[in-house]
């Protein structure tokens, strides 16, 4: 909890240049897909059976998402997102020695986010923050597990036409994921770049 009640003040923080924005846009369902850099933090584990506790280290892997929602027109947007994203453990770290491996994690999840835009006459772009909340599966070598997961969002749109580019960054994670008695962490951070098509 720690954690999350920092990353979100930092987010705040980041949004207090942008909160005296006015908020102006059409109402209406939009669409939304993205492609990401998925850089995740190594992963603490801890074996329930025995008590031996280890961190697994990833390489950089990728991901995207799909999304769909409905802005109401006064800078809030509420959607549905499914993401999916695939990164390689690359070493285990057990009582301070590493050993090598080679397993492929994927992650599928389902959210449900709030997210703001800002807008200001003049402005040729829609800084936006968001957070969501959800569930999602892991699964590596044939074994899966699900768990909470939640995330924060921050970036920019560019507008063109009934189109919005975009570039952002998102922290997702979620609680201990538990493999037949190993519970293990997952928190990512993803570059983004994305596609939202307002209807």
């Amino acid at each position: 909890m720690r954690r999350l009640s920092t990353v979100a003040l930092a987010v705040l923080v980041l949004l207090l240049p942008v909160a005296g924005l006015a908020a102006a846009e059409e109402p209406g369902l939009y669409a939304s897909v993205s492609g990401a850099i998925v850089m995740p933090r190594d992963s603490n584990f801890k074996v329930s059976e025995t008590g031996a506790r280890g961190k697994y280290g990833f390489k950089t892997g990728g991901g995207f998402t799909l999304a769909g929602g409905y802005a109401l027109g006064n800078g809030l947007r509420a959607e549905l997102e499914l993401g999916y994203r695939s990164v390689q453990a690359d070493e285990v770290t057990v009582e301070g020695r590493k050993v090598k491996v080679k397993a492929t994690v994927k992650t599928l999840s389902l959210m449900a986010n709030a997210l703001y835009a800002f807008h200001e006459a003049g402005l040729p772009v829609l800084p936006y923050a968001g957070a969501g909340i959800g569930w999602a599966q892991h699964k590596s070598e044939g074994d899966s597990a699900g768990a909470f997961a939640y995330q924060f969002m921050l970036g920019i749109k560019y507008p063109v036409d009934r189109l919005e580019l975009g570039i952002g960054y998102r922290l997702l994670g979620t609680t201990d994921a538990d493999f037949d008695g190993v519970k293990v962490d997952y928190l990512t951070h993803n570059f983004e770049l994305g596609v939202t098509f307002r209807f």
